[in-house]
């Protein structure tokens, strides 16, 4: 059981280190693009949610 709950624990460590990995990405990626053209594409209150 604790060595069960241990590995759990890893494992949703590793899923968080790669959610934070791809969500710097995105914002970075994002970062690139003019606000203009972002605009046009996506609700920025959403956009801006996600990144305050």
């Amino acid at each position: 059981s604790k060595k069960s709950l241990t590995l759990l624990d890893n494992t949703n460590c590793l899923y968080m280190i790669q959610l934070d990995r791809v969500i710097g990405e995105l914002a970075k990626q994002v970062g690139r693009v003019p606000r203009t053209e972002i605009e046009k594409l996506v609700n920025m209150e959403i956009l801006e949610s996600m990144f305050h």
